[in-house]
Parts: structure tokens; C-alpha cells; sequence
């Protein structure tokens, strides 16, 4: 999946698939974040990096 996401940076569903596919909530997070900057402006991401977060980490997200 990271090869893929290598080769196709700014494919929604592979960042997706790739947080998906991690069972901690960390690595999903730092998987998320890493997105963000990538495709900041992509609302499925956003909304994924949200949904992991607990609310004061999802304040300080949305926030940035």
C-alpha cells in the first residue's frame, strides 16, 4: 500500500485504505496527518482523521 501511495501521492483512497487496513489508533493517525498535508483539502481524509481522534485531539486537528 505505501508503494502505492509512493507512486500516486494524491490518491484519497489509497491514504484511506492504508489507515483502514492499520489496526492501532496511532499509526492510523500519523497515517491521516501525513495525508492532510498532501491533500489537505480532501473532506473524506479530514472527516477519517476525525473520526480517530479523541475530541480534544480532533479541536486541536481542525484547529491547524
Amino acid at each position: 500500500m505505501l508503494k502505492g501511495i509512493s507512486n500516486i501521492p494524491n490518491s484519497k483512497l489509497l491514504w484511506l485504505a492504508a489507515a483502514q487496513a492499520e489496526k492501532e489508533k496511532d499509526k492510523k493517525s500519523k497515517i491521516l496527518k501525513k495525508a492532510l498535508e498532501i491533500i489537505p483539502n480532501s473532506e473524506e481524509i479530514w472527516q477519517a482523521a476525525i473520526e480517530v481522534e479523541n475530541e480534544e485531539e480532533a479541536k486541536l486537528l481542525l484547529y491547524r
